[in-house]
C-alpha cells in the first residue's frame, strides 16, 4: 500500500489548538506542543486536571485552562483538535463535530479517527531526530541510528552526511 501521509510542520503560534483531556496523555500532548512552540495558542478543556498538568502549565500563562466538560461550542474559532481522554464515545462525538466543520482532529491512540498523526521528536545532544513514521525511535534502522549516534557523540555529522 502506498504512503498517503504528507509531513508538515505547523506554526502553532498562529493557529488555535484545543486539547480535550486533563490526564497524562493530555499533558504529554500539551507539553510536546509547548516545548516546540512555547507561544502556541493552546486551550485545554476537561472536568479535572492532574496536578502535574496544572503545575506544568503555570510556566505558560497564555494557555487557557477550562475546568469543565467539553462542549460543542469549544470548537468555534479552532484550527486543530487533539482528543486525549479515556472516553471513546466522547472522542467519536468530537471527531464527528470536527469533520462537519472541516477541522483537523487527532484522537490519541486511535488511528482510524485521526486526520493527522503526531510524530515523535527525540533530542540527543544537538541533533533533534524527528520520526514521522509512527514507528517510534526504538525501531529506527541502522542508518537512522548512525546519524543520531554521530550527532550525539561528535556534536556534528560526519562529512559524508553533509550535503
Amino acid at each position: 500500500m502506498p504512503n498517503t501521509m504528507f509531513p508538515i510542520f505547523l506554526k502553532m503560534d498562529q493557529i488555535q489548538t484545543l486539547v480535550v483531556g486533563g490526564g497524562n496523555v493530555a499533558l504529554e500532548k500539551a507539553s510536546a506542543i509547548l516545548r516546540n512552540s512555547p507561544e502556541a495558542k493552546l486551550t485545554l478543556v476537561a472536568p479535572f486536571f492532574r496536578p502535574e498538568t496544572i503545575e506544568y502549565l503555570q510556566d505558560f500563562p497564555h494557555v487557557r485552562i477550562l475546568t469543565r466538560g467539553f462542549q460543542p461550542l469549544d470548537l468555534e474559532g479552532l484550527d486543530l483538535i487533539i482528543c486525549a481522554t479515556d472516553s471513546p464515545a466522547l472522542h467519536a462525538e468530537i471527531k464527528a463535530l470536527a469533520a462537519a466543520q472541516h477541522l483537523l482532529c487527532n484522537v490519541a491512540d486511535t488511528p482510524p479517527l485521526c486526520d493527522f498523526y503526531l510524530g515523535s521528536i527525540v533530542q540527543k545532544g544537538v541533533l533533534p531526530w524527528i520520526d514521522c513514521s509512527k514507528r517510534g525511535f526504538e525501531d529506527c534502522d541502522f542508518h537512522e541510528w548512525e546519524i543520531a549516534y554521530f550527532g550525539q557523540k561528535n556534536q556534528s555529522l560526519p562529512r559524508r552526511y553533509h550535503p
